[in-house]
């Protein structure tokens, strides 16, 4: 018998298992990463967004999560970014989306809006420093918040329910919409139901006046 190639699916599995992250590029300024099935049996995604003065010099970084921490998250970002601003901001106060921070914290300039690393990672018992206060100062009666990473604009959005300190991040270049936990096709638990209902409006604002690029 001639033995059977293997298929896309077989060699995405091989991947899943035997590298720290996975990382693919949606296109050259926007990453997405994926933590190994090996580190975490739900496999994290979060994303890389980049920002450059189209001759290949970065203006600015923004990682949105981190995973896990299981894996030194470092030796993937640092490259990418070398000494440029990079802002972190975590979706929710979930141990397995903040856990990479303490990775970057020794990066030349970065700023943290979620978990705030201290060179420790006990997530238990003792929960660790975790805030998106500062990312919302100067809100307006809408919510919601402009970051600028260079010359691109992130919006964030507060939507609690799944946890209370839940937000979303809507990209205007790319058109894409980052909902984390909030919006998953998985068993999801929600701390606060009365809350995600209400949490849904400006989602599905966002959603429908907005471009967005679905399923990303």
């Amino acid at each position: 018998d001639q033995p059977r190639s293997r298929g896309l699916g077989d060699v995405y599995k091989r991947q899943a298992y035997d590298r720290d992250y996975l990382v693919w590029a949606y296109d050259r300024n926007t990453l997405i990463f994926r933590e190994s099935l090996a580190n975490s049996f739900e496999g994290n995604f979060f994303y890389l967004l980049l920002d450059d003065d189209g001759e290949g010099r970065l203006n600015g970084a923004l990682l949105i999560d981190s995973g896990t921490g299981y894996a030194n998250l470092r030796p993937y970002i640092a490259p990418l970014i070398g000494s440029s601003p990079l802002t972190v901001v975590n979706t929710h106060s979930h141990w397995d989306h903040f856990g990479g921070n303490r990775d970057l914290q020794s990066l030349p300039n970065v700023r943290f809006y979620g978990y705030q690393p201290d060179g420790r990672y006990e997530p238990f018992p003792k929960y660790p420093r975790y805030s998106v206060d500062a990312l919302f100062d100067g809100e307006g009666e809408s919510g919601a918040i402009e970051l600028a990473i260079g010359t691109r604009r992130v919006t964030a959005l507060k939507i609690p329910g799944h946890t209370g300190d839940s937000i979303a991040l809507y990209d205007a270049r790319e058109q894409l919409l980052f909902t984390s936990d909030t919006v998953c096709p998985c068993l999801l638990f929600i701390e606060d139901w009365s809350a995600y209902l209400q949490s849904a409006a400006p989602v599905s604002y966002t959603h429908l006046t907005l471009p967005t690029t679905p399923y990303v």
